[in-house]
């Protein structure tokens, strides 16, 4: 697992050095000085889960120099690892997610029920769709009980045309 929101990243609020109390050295260590792959690392004592936290916050966009320091990480990581899961900042309003889209085999959407708007959902699958990104699915979290009763009614037709398009791939 790759926590690759370098902005914002969730594993550097609980993840410190023990040696020099910062945050661990993550994604954003890799492709902006460099760092090893062997270096950011991390192992779940409890469960045995490797992960890479965010690293230290970076403000500006993947430069092309990060972008094939980040290609390469990749590559060597899919040696090693049989499924790499990256988490990605949101996808609207920056274009974070779609660099890390297309250097994926598969991306799979995730949106939070009744909290992310319709027309948020449509303009992601858009921009997934115009970037050329291999789209598996799409995830609805904190879907409550009774939302299958109304599910499928608010899309237009519109909508209806963009998710087929993705149905037909």
């Amino acid at each position: 697992m790759i926590d690759a929101d370098h902005r914002r990243g969730m594993l550097d609020q609980y993840l410190t050095d023990v040696t020099t109390g910062r945050p661990s050295l993550g994604m954003s260590d890799l492709v902006t000085t460099g760092a090893r792959v062997e270096d950011v690392i991390r192992t779940d004592p409890d469960t045995g889960f490797d992960y890479i936290p965010a690293g230290r916050t970076m403000e500006h966009a993947f430069s092309p120099v990060e972008i094939r320091r980040l290609r390469a990480m990749l590559v060597e990581l899919k040696r090693s690892y049989e499924l790499i899961i990256i988490d990605c900042p949101p996808l609207l309003g920056l274009s974070d997610a779609l660099v890390h889209a297309n250097m994926s085999d598969q991306v799979i959407f995730v949106c939070r029920w009744k909290s992310t708007t319709q027309r948020a959902v449509m303009a992601c699958l858009e921009r997934l769709e115009t970037s050329g990104a291999p789209l598996a699915g799409v995830v609805a979290t904190m879907v409550e009980d009774n939302a299958m009763d109304v599910m499928g009614y608010s899309y237009g037709n519109r909508d209806i045309k963009i998710l087929n398009r993705f149905d037909e791939k």
